[in-house]
């Protein structure tokens, strides 16, 4: 949320600084023109996807008296990788301002995380065992698709500078295939045991998807640089399936959260001429935050060994809750005609 409030703070400083050069302008006409733009992209990308899995419910003990037994899980889903794409748009602006833009981008992943996965397990019973039991690190591979559809139109105009509403959508999906492992677990007498495998051990995707409503704020210094802050909220929908090879069950959770996308360009124009168009280059960086509370659906589908539910076990209604924070920066390299 601190990122929400600091492009806010910059909006508001730069129009009144940009308000402040301007004592009664005269009214001039501007012409306006109509103009296409086609960007591929190069990113960089960090940050994580992850699923948090808690439940607490009664149990009755040996000496027969109840006590809570609580079980939680959470799964860190790297996403340090490459970004490819790009985007088509088309504008109506003059030279100090832009009316309205309208622009739709398809992006994709390059290479696998450089990061591991990372899956946490713990256990609390009373008079038993309080405490963390399972810890382990893997390898991931990932496909991810992205796309985005995002409008803007004029506000207000403070001479240099504008302020734009902005609505649009946003469509994600990551697949992960989880490889290997490697760390320790707590064993029946309480005992660190390490641990270790080679063979795949998850399967694993998530969408998030909605509509976004937010400002964005231009301000252009010359006829060759402006600058383009914006920040949005979102309406996320997500989904996921988690298929545990290893242990022979797989999960179901879909709900409803919330997010806030933020993001910032500089565009430089350049002087050469291509085919009756113009080149640009902007440099562009993004945080991107979305929490989704989710219910999940367990079955249990193979039989994995004693540890394990029967085949055929099924559960719903579970709590499940699912949050992604996403870093982006790099260059965007367009055409203007």
């Amino acid at each position: 949320m601190k990122l929400v409030y600091v492009f806010a703070i910059l909006i508001l400083i730069a129009a009144a600084a940009s308000g402040q050069d301007e004592i009664e302008p005269e009214e001039i006409s501007l012409p306006t023109q109509i103009n296409f733009t086609v960007k591929p992209s190069f990113w960089k990308m960090s940050g994580e996807t992850e699923y948090d899995y808690n439940i607490t419910y009664p149990v009755i003990l040996p000496s027969g008296d109840t006590a809570d037994y609580a079980i939680r899980s959470l799964l860190e889903f790297p996403l340090d990788v490459n970004m490819f794409g790009g985007s088509v748009g088309i504008m109506k602006s003059n030279q100090e301002k832009t009316i309205w833009t309208v622009e739709l981008g398809l992006y994709t992943n390059v290479g696998d995380p450089g990061g591991l996965m990372k899956d946490h397990d713990w256990l609390s019973l009373p008079t038993y065992y309080d405490g963390k039991i399972s810890y382990t690190e893997s390898d991931a591979k990932m496909k991810m698709l992205m796309f985005d559809i995002e409008g803007t139109a004029l506000i207000f105009d403070f001479g240099g500078a504008s302020l734009s509403i902005l609505g649009g959508y946003r469509y994600q999906k990551i697949e992960q295939e989880i490889i290997g492992f490697s760390g320790w677990f707590i064993d029946s007498n309480l005992t660190r045991q390490l641990q270790s495998g080679t063979e795949p051990a998850i399967d694993y995707w998530i969408t998030y998807k909605g509509p976004k409503f937010g400002l964005s704020f231009q301000r252009v210094f010359s006829s060759k640089v402006q600058l383009n802050l914006k920040s949005a909220f979102t309406m996320v929908w997500a989904e996921d399936f988690d298929d545990h090879l290893l242990r022979g069950f797989h999960t179901f959770a879909d709900g409803t959260g919330l997010g806030i996308l933020t993001g910032g360009k500089i565009r430089w124009d350049l002087n050469a001429q291509i085919s009756g168009s113009h080149p640009f280059v902007e440099f562009q960086s993004s945080y991107d935050y979305f929490s989704v509370d989710a219910t999940q659906t367990f079955e249990q589908y193979a039989d994995s060994g004693p540890n394990e539910l029967p085949i055929g076990t099924s559960f719903g209604g579970l709590p499940h809750d699912l949050k992604s924070g996403q870093f982006r920066f790099g260059v965007n390299l367009g055409l203007i005609f």
